[in-house]
This record gives C-alpha cells, structure tokens and sequence, in this order.
C-alpha cells in the first residue's frame, strides 16, 4: 500500500522517496509531473475514503476537492499524453496521513493532503520548461493553497496560510 504522508525531517516525501520539493534540481520535467499525478492519484483516492467520516457543510466541501482533484488528473494525463510521457498508474491503495475517526480528524487529513498535493506542483513548476505546464502547475498550487487554507480555518488553526505554499 502507498503511504501518503506528508515529508518527514530528512525531506522524504509521502511514499519514502527523496523530495522533489527539496531538490528540485535532481528532477526533469517529465519526473516532476508524474510525482505531481501521482499526488492526484492519492488525493482522489483519499477524498473519497474522507467522505465516510466528514458531517454537515464539510461534505460538501470534501466533494468539491474531489471533483477539482479528479479534473486535474485527467488533465495531467491528458497533458502527458500529449508531450509523449506515459502518465504514471494510480496504486490500488493509499494510507491517509493521519489516523482518522471523526470530522476533525478527516479535515485534519484534507490540509495534509492538499499541502503534499502543493510541494508536488512547486516541483513542476521549478522544472518546467513549457509555458502551459508552468501555467497549469501554478493554477494547481494556488488550488491546493487556497483549498488547504480553508481546512485549517474550519480547524481553527493559524495561521491559517503558508507564505510559500508548497516550497521545502
């Protein structure tokens, strides 16, 4: 099963690996981007674990990243498909990043979850080397900011922003 946690002190990212994040340069653009669908793969998997355990408005929340996840992973297929990269494959199963047993605990695992979902897209964007996918990497950071934001301001937690979302 893949782990998706987000990076621990020695900058390994969810599944162990070195992070692309905290060295950008050891990654090419083609690298970057399958790490970065590979991070959607595990968010559209974790939302849909996260709809089980979220109540009230948070639902609909948590159904509305879902779908924003969902489009942008078909969008990155599409668009590895068409720079001739074969777009990596979801694994058939993802651990959450935190134990999750109630509302809380879920909204908790969402930030967690879109702020790995953020350090994957800052990699693309360090390595891109065309515009569109400079472009489409920084629409999806500013998504997963603005997404993990509003999770940690349903928590109560501030800050409630990063001033670099995404960054090492």
């Amino acid at each position: 099963m893949q782990h998706f946690r987000p990076r621990d002190a020695r900058r390994r990212d969810s599944h162990g690996i070195a992070s692309p994040a905290g060295e950008p340069e050891s990654l090419d653009e083609a690298a970057a981007l399958g790490r970065a669908l590979d991070r959607e793969h595990a968010a559209v998997f974790l939302y849909g674990t996260l709809l089980a355990f979220v109540e009230g408005p948070a639902t609909t929340a948590v159904r509305a990243a879902l779908a924003a996840h969902r489009a942008r992973r078909d969008s990155v297929v599409e668009a590895m498909d068409s720079l001739g990269l074969a777009p990596v494959i979801a694994a058939p199963a993802y651990k959450a990043p935190t134990d999750i047993d109630s509302s809380a605990s879920a909204i908790r695992a969402a930030a967690i979850i879109e702020d790995d979902c953020a350090r994957a897209w800052h990699a693309v964007i360090v390595r891109a080397t065309a515009r569109p996918v400079r472009e489409a990497a920084v629409d999806a950071l500013a998504s997963s900011a603005r997404t993990a934001a509003s999770w940690r301001i349903a928590l109560g937690d501030q800050p409630a922003t990063e001033a670099f979302p995404g960054s090492p």
